[in-house]
């Protein structure tokens, strides 16, 4: 069947839905004290969120792979924390608490288990508790420098229940499961510090740098599907991060410049591994395959030609390697260099951009032109090389005039005005030669809109 939503051009014979549905609420409490002319505040907050989707994952006209799921969450978090200032020490220091519920199901509709309901269902439950605390420092040594002292320790805990996605699970789509072939409770913790240096010899200038340590929660798959594979936790993916920049701000500010260098060491690196299979369509694994470096330049210029027009770029470069390979990643049975030799997916070297904006006051009220351009280099999408996230040139537009002190806002736009595809990754698949599919979204937007703000 042939779609045709909104200027988007779709064959699939599944229109399918997404239905999002969550209710929030935040408390904020702020209290002025005494002590280093500081303010103690806590932030409390609720949510529950249940998602509810249906997607045609083969994207074809064909019944090959559909698959409905449904995600439901309740969470509660709570940050106690203080903040306050001695001459030219400035402290913040607090408590951190968050738990939840969470429940994953979904649905596999694969012919022939597809033509016979309900098809392959799995998922399954996880109670999870974090606590922290963590402070920070910055000290001004002088008029020009500034010390940056901080850490955080965190505390995770996990527990969790997962049935095998298959047709002899014990669940059923959307009732839920009664049995599961995963129980387990795993609890890390972490401390991530920071150091770090501002050197300003001017008002107009600042070098900075810094050394930091960050991480990624372990956890579950709720998603598996091979039950000849089993079903493990992963750890936690940490990260040892260098950046050295410099900020500049020319000609009274008219000017502004932002260059960056960066050095990211990243160790258990957790990684979603896609691989085909004729039963379940895709076997998608999370593991920690790999430590691996990945190093990068950025720069950025802002421009006030005149107090009208303004001019703004970017550039962006990045490299990554892997230095050790845990895991086998291009699917050869063994690990050995040839996994080490490929390139860390979904890092595009080369990205680079430009936008033009032009505003003005009238009469009447103001007049705002923006256009704006982007280039994004191909990369990997898997671990294995064998899918692409595509190369992409992206071009917006955009004009706005306001009313009333800008209180009333109208708009046109154009994005993706070059009709590039927007998603270009790979999904393996065993349905179609090569063992991948490229699915292409494709679609050139226009449209208006009306703002107006109340006072």
């Amino acid at each position: 069947r042939q779609y045709d939503i909104e200027g988007f051009d779709f064959a699939i014979d599944e229109e399918g839905f997404y239905d999002n549905e969550w209710n929030n609420l935040i408390v904020e409490f702020n209290w002025d004290v005494a002590f280093g002319d500081g303010t103690i505040t806590n932030i409390l907050g609720y949510r529950d969120y249940e998602s509810n989707n249906l997607g045609d994952i083969d994207s074809t006209p064909a019944f090959l792979f559909h698959a409905p799921s449904l995600t439901e969450q309740d969470q509660l978090s709570n940050e106690l924390r203080y903040s306050g200032s001695w001459d030219r020490l400035y402290l913040t220091a607090g408590l951190y608490y968050f738990t939840q519920e969470f429940t994953y199901l979904e649905n596999r509709i694969i012919p022939p288990v597809g033509l016979v309901p309900p098809g392959m269902t799995g998922g399954g439950t996880q109670d999870q508790t974090t606590t922290g605390i963590f402070a920070q420092i910055d000290w001004q040594l002088s008029e020009s420098i500034v010390l940056n002292l901080g850490g955080r320790f965190t505390k995770e805990e996990k527990d969790a229940q997962i049935a095998t996605i298959s047709p002899f699970s014990g669940c059923t789509f959307p009732a839920g499961c009664t049995a599961y072939d995963f129980v387990d409770s795993r609890d890390w913790d972490n401390f991530t510090p920071k150091v770090g240096i501002q050197v300003m010899p001017d008002d107009d200038s600042q070098f900075y740098a810094f050394w930091t340590k960050g991480f990624r929660s372990g956890g579950y798959n709720m998603r598996h599907t091979n039950p000849l594979i089993p079903n493990e936790a992963f750890d936690e993916e940490e990260q040892r991060s260098v950046e050295v920049g410099y900020k500049k701000d020319f000609s009274g500010g008219k000017v502004r410049m932002n260059l960056a260098a960066y050095r990211n060491r990243i160790d258990n690196m957790q990684r979603e591994i896609n691989l085909s299979d004729e039963d379940a369509g895709v076997v998608l694994l999370i593991r920690n395959t790999a430590d691996a470096t990945i190093k990068g330049v950025d720069a950025e210029l802002t421009a006030a030609l005149t107090d009208r027009l303004v001019i703004k770029a970017s550039l962006g470069y990045v490299d990554g390697t892997y230095d050790e390979v845990r895991y086998d990643l291009n699917g050869d049975t063994v690990v050995d260099a040839k996994d080490a030799e490929l390139k860390i997916p979904r890092l595009a070297p080369w990205s680079y951009g430009g936008e033009i904006i032009y505003s003005r006051e009238t009469s009447w009220g103001s007049f705002t032109a923006q256009v704006s351009g982007y280039r994004r280099d191909a990369a990997y999408y898997t671990d294995n090389n064998l899918g692409q996230l595509r190369e992409i040139d992206m071009f917006n537009a955009r004009v706005g005039v306001g009313f009333w002190e800008d209180r009333l806002m109208v708009s046109a736009f154009g994005r993706n005005l070059k009709d590039q595809p927007t998603i270009g990754g790979d999904t393996q698949l065993p349905f179609f030669p090569g063992n991948t599919f490229s699915p292409l979204n494709k679609g050139r937007v226009y449209g208006a809109e009306i703002q107006y703000r109340y006072e």
